[in-house]
């Protein structure tokens, strides 16, 4: 065999050889690689290194332009959209890391997916990873406005003789109101369950205060007098029934009797919370729809809570409990109590007097109420009280009925009572609960 059939059969071994190796396979372009893995515990690490701040920002900037294109109805955007939307020059960390900046500063918030079967595995993928969830979903804030520029104190003049201080006028009763402070106030009953429904999620988002009701008491209650006052009520109702008292009952009496608009009597409930006087332990157990007054709802971790119990777990506690504060100011049920006593019988108004001001009342309730221009009787016995104090609903009912035999006012039926907070506050009749009034003089 000669030199060139070595070389002919060197080639033929060579050839079988590389036709035994596997031949590379494409890559699937179509699944879509994850930026972070899941740890031990629940936690994730990212597979790329921390941005820059200035980098962060021009991601920042990059999502707030992109988020007018991207947003539904409800203003969300999907971030695994989002992130396709940026495009490669944004890495999967960074604008992870741009959206927990925004988040922290009140210019986005990020909400959690629920049902994860809804997503699939891809996209999941190329969510926000956060401890035990996944980020879906963004939704812009407000960006917050900058604090004004102080202007400069001028010189400090020669200062007057000090006068005689005038007396502190009394605070003003503001009972039955919402308060101005309160994030549901203005609102009719639907929009007031839907905005509880987005708190909700804000709640199980991690925020501690959506109802604004921490930092202490309203200014210039008695809060030692309230306390006995709130924790009396209580546990006369607990210990005649034996369950936690609802708010919108402590509300009626206890509320009315310090003259405070629902917001403050929230904030002054939470302060006795937070120096553990009592137990908000019982959550509304049924849909928002279904709750009586959604303004008197205050939060207690992520939970909406409603009744409330002393602390002491023994009859003999609770009944010790049940002699403190004002033994007048009871819930429904708390009236029946040994220790619940009568109120005081207050000199009624003249109801000539109280229908002199009954056009002026209706007017300005008309006036809050919107567009529609209706006059609910809660609303119009609210504005009343600020004029007659001692005007009781019974008196004020017995009026606007006098009014309507004489066929001076008409009082209509509510629709649907469900849809009204405040519908035990209308008067009772054969055709339904009576809740609006129209005047036929002035109304």
């Amino acid at each position: 065999m000669d030199s060139g059939d070595l070389n002919d059969l060197h080639q033929i071994h060579q050839l079988m050889a590389e036709a035994k190796e596997p031949a590379p396979q494409p890559q699937e372009a179509s699944k879509a690689q994850s930026h972070w893995k899941r740890t031990a515990g629940e936690s994730f690490e990212y597979s790329e290194p921390k941005a820059s701040s200035k980098r962060l920002k021009e991601v920042q900037a990059s999502v707030e332009k992109a988020a007018a294109e991207l947003a539904d109805k409800d203003g969300r955007i999907y971030i695994p959209d989002l992130r396709k939307k940026l495009g490669a020059e944004v890495g999967g960390r960074e604008l992870d890391d741009a959206l927990r900046q925004m988040r922290q500063s009140d210019r986005a918030r990020v909400i959690a997916i629920g049902d994860k079967s809804r997503h699939t595995p891809e996209q999941q993928g190329q969510m926000m990873p956060g401890e035990n969830e996944l980020f879906g979903y963004v939704e812009m804030q407000e960006a917050p406005k900058a604090p004004a520029a102080e202007a400069k104190a001028p010189k400090p003049a020669k200062q007057p003789k000090a006068k005689a201080e005038k007396p502190t006028p009394a605070p003003k009763n503001e009972h039955g109101q919402p308060g101005a402070g309160h994030p549901l106030a203005g609102q009719t009953k639907d929009q007031q369950v839907a905005s509880l429904s987005k708190i909700v999620g804000r709640i199980e988002d991690g925020e501690a205060d959506p109802f604004k009701v921490t930092g202490g008491p309203p200014t210039g209650l008695d809060m030692k007098s309230f306390e006995d006052n709130l924790i009396g009520a209580i546990a006369r109702h607990q210990a005649v029934m034996g369950v936690r008292a609802p708010i919108d009952d402590l509300y009626a009496s206890v509320g009315k009797h310090h003259g405070l608009s629902k917001h403050d009597f929230l904030k002054a409930v939470q302060t006795l919370k937070d120096a553990d006087k009592f137990q908000g332990g019982g959550g509304w157990p049924n849909t928002l729809d279904n709750l009586p007054d959604p303004e008197l709802v205050r939060n207690d971790g992520t939970r909406l809570i409603w009744n409330y119990s002393v602390p002491q777990q023994y009859t003999h506690e609770i009944e010790q409990e049940a002699r403190r504060g004002d033994k007048s100011l009871n819930t429904t049920r708390g009236a029946s109590h040994p220790e619940a006593t009568k109120p005081a019988e207050v000199k009624a108004h003249s109801p000539a007097d109280v229908r002199k001001a009954l056009p002026d009342a209706a007017a300005a309730v008309k006036a809050a109420s919107g567009p529609a221009g209706v006059v609910r009787i809660p609303e119009l016995h609210d504005e009343l009280v600020k004029r007659f104090p001692n005007l009781s609903r019974e008196q004020f009912h017995g009026i606007l009925q006098d009014m309507a035999k004489n066929d001076e006012a008409v009082l209509q039926v509510s629709n649907d009572p469900r849809l009204e907070p405040r519908a035990a506050e209308g008067i009772d009749s054969p055709r339904g609960k009576l809740f609006t009034v129209k005047l036929r003089k002035g109304g």
